[in-house]
């Protein structure tokens, strides 16, 4: 590189950092101040409201709340019928039986607000399992397929309510079919819930343990940056 070209891109290059230093750099600054204001304020005043993770940052941009693209779904066929009440008794003993497990599993409690110009999660003081565990039964000729596909991309959750619900519907017996099943229907915002968390509970409902599949990172700096 001639040394009139080397001049000029260190030159230009000079004077874009001290651009962004100058100015950019107070922006962000005065930014992160602000963000950690409102949340020290969320925290001291409100006992129910929650920062989210920054895991789950990017899952709240918007009105995230009522996005059915940021939710995420289990389904699962189960051989046998399963009673939603006794389900609701069950679901409440792993998971809503003490202080404990409000405490462990509060995502079950939460929604989305505004604050500060920032979102939160607010949790609710009591969870009616009645409404977020419902039994369906399909009217004769709905496709379970088209219903599935309806309730997951345009159903949204209810209002001020968890983002979370469960669905039980009891197959009938066919001609093609010896014994009962059940489709099992989880769905819950991307902000409340992931996929080591859905096989968490699934767990904790069975009684099972999976095992945790990432990999543990053990290497030493020096094998991380080694280019061997």
């Amino acid at each position: 590189m001639k040394p009139y070209n080397l001049l000029t891109t260190l030159t230009i290059s000079v004077i874009l950092w001290i651009f962004i230093i100058f100015t950019v750099l107070p922006i962000l600054i005065l930014f992160l101040i602000w963000k950690l204001s409102v949340i020290t304020v969320a925290k001291l005043f409100f006992s129910n409201i929650h920062p989210t993770d920054i895991n789950d940052t990017y899952f709240t941009v918007d009105d995230a709340e009522h996005l059915t693209n940021v939710n995420v779904a289990q389904i699962w066929k189960i051989n046998g019928l399963i009673d939603v009440n006794q389900f609701r008794k069950h679901f409440a003993q792993c998971f809503l039986a003490d202080e404990d497990s409000r405490k462990r599993y509060r995502n079950f409690y939460c929604y989305l607000v505004r604050f500060g110009g920032y979102v939160f999660k607010k949790s609710v003081d009591k969870l009616d399992l009645e409404k977020h565990i419902t039994a369906k039964v399909l009217e004769p000729g709905v496709d379970i397929n088209a219903f599935i596909a309806k309730w997951f991309l345009e159903e949204k959750f209810n209002e001020k309510s968890p983002l979370w619900e469960i669905i039980i519907h009891n197959l009938p017996l066919t001609c093609n079919t010896e014994e009962h099943e059940t489709i099992f229907l989880f769905k819950c915002h991307h902000c409340l819930c992931d996929g080591y968390s859905f096989i968490h509970i699934v767990d904790k409902l069975t009684g099972n343990s999976s095992p945790y599949l990432v990999k543990e990172e053990c290497d030493s700096f020096y094998q991380k940056v080694s280019l061997n």
